[in-house]
C-alpha cells in the first residue's frame, strides 16, 4: 500500500512497482524504499526526491528571496539531482550502483528511479553500529537490515559490519573509483558514507554523483560540465545541507586549492 508522500507520484515505476510505505533511509536528496516489480516479484530500491522538501513552509529554504531567485536555485538542485541518475545509467561496473529504472519527472514536480536492492547506506550501517556500541555492544555486532540468502530471496537478517566486512568493501570502493577515473575520466566531487551504498550481497556500491565532473586535466571532450567551486564551496542558507556539497568530507585540493583532480577524491 502506498503512504500518502507516494500517492501524488504518477509513473511508470510507481504504476509498475509496489513501493513499500515507509523508507529503508533518507541519503542526501533521496528517501530510498524498497519495491517489488508487480509483473515478475523482482526486488528493487526506488529512489524518491519530493520537490516539496524546497519549499519554504517545509522548512528546506531560510530567509525570505524574491521568487525569481528561489527558482533559479529550485532549477539548479533539480538539474544537480537529475544528474546524480543519469550518471548511474551510463556508468556500469560492479562498484556503481546498478540502475534498474531511470529516472523519471513526476506530475508534482518530483523524481523517481529505480536501482538494485540496497539494504542500507554506509552511513545508516555505521550509525546504527555506533549507536549500539553506546549502549553497550561490542565491534563487529550485527545490525538488522535486509539480506541476500543462498537461494536468492531477499529477508530480514542481522548484517554485520566487522573488519573483513570493511575491508571488502574498500576495496570495492576504490575499485570503483578507479573506475571512474581512469575508464569515466570524472571525479566524484562528493564521497561520503551517505553516497555509498550496501546491497543485498553486502557489496558496496557507489552512487551519490550529483558533483561528479571532469577533472581540470581533461583533454577529452564531455558534456559533462566540469564541478563549479565557486558555486558548490558556497553553502546557500536557503537550501538543505543535504542538498550541498559535505564540507565534513571535501578534500583540501578543492577548498585551499581550487584543484578538481582525482587526488580529490
Amino acid at each position: 500500500m502506498f503512504s500518502s508522500a507516494l500517492k501524488s507520484f504518477t509513473s511508470n515505476i510507481s504504476a509498475n512497482y509496489t513501493i513499500a510505505s515507509t523508507p529503508i533511509a533518507v541519503c542526501g536528496a533521496w528517501k530510498v524504499y524498497d519495491g517489488k516489480k508487480k509483473s515478475t516479484g523482482k526486488a528493487v530500491s526506488v529512489f524518491i526526491f519530493e520537490r516539496k522538501s524546497l519549499d519554504p513552509q517545509a522548512g528546506g529554504l531560510g530567509p525570505r528571496s524574491s521568487s525569481s531567485s528561489l527558482r533559479k536555485v529550485h532549477d539548479e538542485v533539480i538539474a544537480r539531482v537529475k544528474k546524480d541518475a543519469n550518471l548511474l545509467a551510463r556508468l556500469r561496473h560492479p562498484s556503481i550502483l546498478e540502475l534498474a529504472e531511470p529516472i523519471e519527472d513526476t506530475r508534482s514536480g518530483g523524481l523517481m528511479f529505480a536501482t538494485e536492492p540496497v539494504t542500507a547506506s554506509l552511513a545508516g550501517l555505521l550509525q546504527d553500529k555506533d549507536a549500539q556500541e553506546k549502549v553497550g555492544g561490542v565491534a563487529g555486532r550485527p545490525s538488522r537490515f535486509v539480506v541476500q540468502d543462498e537461494n536468492g530471496q531477499l529477508q530480514r537478517r542481522e548484517l554485520e559490519i566487522d573488519e573483513l566486512e570493511i575491508q571488502k568493501g574498500l576495496l570495492q570502493v576504490a575499485q570503483g573509483l578507479e573506475f571512474l577515473h581512469e575508464s569515466a575520466g570524472l571525479v566524484h566531487g562528493n564521497l561520503t558514507p551517505d553516497s555509498i551504498y550496501v546491497n543485498a550481497k553486502s557489496d558496496w556500491k557507489i552512487a551519490g554523483l550529483a558533483f561528479a565532473g571532469p577533472p581540470d586535466t581533461s583533454d577529452t571532450p564531455s558534456n559533462i560540465p566540469t564541478i563549479s567551486l565557486s558555486e558548490v564551496l558556497y553553502h546557500d542558507p536557503r537550501l538543505p545541507r543535504s542538498l550541498q556539497l559535505n564540507m565534513d568530507y571535501t578534500s583540501p585540493d578543492f577548498v585551499m586549492d581550487s584543484n578538481v583532480s582525482s587526488a580529490a577524491d
